[in-house]
């Protein structure tokens, strides 16, 4: 997510995101710019994306990048996985052109 002292990733939540998507999206920011002295830069999926590494946040329904992934196969992820508290940490080779930032 860093890079020579520099953001090497975006943060991606979805237009709406929930409270809780909101909260993991603004720790995870202040956790990289506390250890790495860097701010990642948090995006909506409807922003122009500039990264090739991303950390998205959300679910299908609140986030169209995650949306995107799951049509592609690249990930998987339904209303039983993870679960309501669920999460999880993939590192996916997506090459999927995202629709996002064309809205």
């Amino acid at each position: 997510m860093v890079s020579s002292q520099k953001p090497a990733a975006q943060i991606v939540l979805g237009n709406d995101p929930t409270f809780i998507e909101t909260l993991a999206a603004k720790e995870l920011a202040k956790s990289i710019r506390l250890v790495n002295n860097v701010k990642l830069e948090t995006l909506t999926d409807n922003s122009q994306i500039n990264s090739d590494n991303l950390v998205v946040i959300g679910r299908a329904e609140t986030n169209s990048v995650i949306s995107e992934l799951i049509d592609a196969g690249k990930i998987r992820m339904d209303e039983n996985y993870p679960g309501d508290d669920g999460f999880f940490i993939r590192t996916v080779n997506a090459q999927v052109p995202f629709s996002t930032g064309k809205k």
